[in-house]
């Protein structure tokens, strides 16, 4: 009996749960990755895969007086650091470089431009890649008096018929003799259309019989100087004052006569000034009655143009102003015609200033 005590009790010993801590395992894995380098290698290298666009966004549709200031914008997207951005021209070169601002913006000042016909281009280069936007820009100038006090530049004028270059200093267009034709006009390059300004100096008389005819200034839309030369043979003398055409048609012309003989088709007996159009010496648009003119005295008279209106004055006071209906100036070849026929008067003309800016 006390065997199997003793065995239960041994059996009980062995099969007891192990409650030693002695032996616990405390090792807890607290080898965290302490490798904390953070990637900050930021690539600042430029995207050079944008691609260069390059446009002028000022549009000028009028000529710009030389020296005046106006600015051009353009802009340039896709541009870097390294991109080499300016401003150039077909006539002076390079005329500045630019840097665009944040918006890729750039500005041009037109006051450093020279007289003439401009290409002017907006150029961006990057390496081998290269663009460019162009505009075209006309800068005028006023030119100075004619003063004829030297024989005209035969490279800037050309004489026709009986006109002469005189010593005294002015041109002379007939002569006094009979049946005289002549014309000088400026034919190295045509006036601007648009608005239009021109003064210049008169004298006429000193003639026999009475004195006659008169002459004009014309200015004639032909297509170049050859053209005007073949017109000019056609043009009537006498009562047509080298600008008449009779019944031929299909030229363009202003003209402005001082007529002081008396014809058929004219509105008044007196001497008068008129405003006349494409060689038709009937139609006076516009006109008014003057003292005299045939004393040989210089007289100072200005024609000017805007729009359909047209005002001239004589020595400083206004006699013309009125409305020619739809019309409107297209320019040409500028130039002084007179005419004698059975009676006679010189025909001077003199300081010749066109009061517009010009393309040289």
């Amino acid at each position: 009996m006390r065997w199997v005590i003793w065995m239960w009790l041994g059996f009980f010993a062995c099969t007891s749960p192990d409650t030693s801590t002695d032996d616990t395992d405390t090792d807890t894995d607290t080898d965290t990755d302490t490798d904390t380098d953070t990637d900050t290698d930021t690539d600042t290298d430029t995207d050079t895969d944008v691609s260069l666009e390059v446009v002028i966004e000022t549009e000028i549709t009028e000529l710009i007086e030389v020296g005046t200031t106006q600015l051009l914008t353009g802009r340039v997207t896709g541009w870097t650091p390294e991109t080499e951005v300016r401003w150039v021209s077909d006539v002076q070169g390079v005329l500045s470089d630019v840097v665009p601002d944040a918006e890729g913006r750039v500005t041009f000042d037109t006051a450093v431009l020279e007289a003439g016909w401009h290409t002017l281009g907006l150029q961006a280069t990057r390496g081998e890649e290269e663009e460019r936007s162009t505009t075209l820009v006309g800068i005028c100038a006023y030119p100075a008096v004619e003063d004829f006090s030297a024989l005209p530049d035969e490279t800037e004028w050309t004489v026709f018929g009986d006109a002469y270059w005189d010593s005294g200093g002015w041109l002379e267009i007939t002569g006094e003799e009979l049946n005289r034709k002549g014309h000088i006009f400026k034919t190295d390059k045509p006036v601007n259309a648009g608005r239009f300004t021109v003064s210049f100096d008169i004298a006429t008389g000193g003639g026999r019989y009475g004195g006659a005819d008169g002459f004009a200034l014309s200015v004639w839309n032909v297509a170049d100087a050859e053209a005007l030369a073949a017109l000019l043979p056609i043009t009537h003398a006498g009562g047509g004052m080298g600008y008449g055409l009779g019944e031929v048609e299909g030229y363009q012309g202003f003209h402005i006569e001082f007529d002081t003989y008396y014809n058929a088709i004219d509105p008044t007996e007196e001497n008068h000034i008129g405003i006349m159009l494409n060689g038709d010496q009937a139609s006076h648009y516009l006109w008014a009655v003057v003292p005299t003119l045939e004393d040989l005295e210089w007289r100072r008279v200005r024609v000017n143009i805007e729009s359909s209106t047209v005002t001239v004055e004589l020595d400083g006071a206004k006699i013309i102003e009125g409305d020619i209906s739809e019309y409107l100036f297209e320019g040409g070849y500028l130039g002084v015609s007179g005419s004698t026929g059975s009676l006679t008067n010189y025909h001077r003309f003199d300081n010749l200033w066109m009061e517009m800016c010009q393309i040289p």
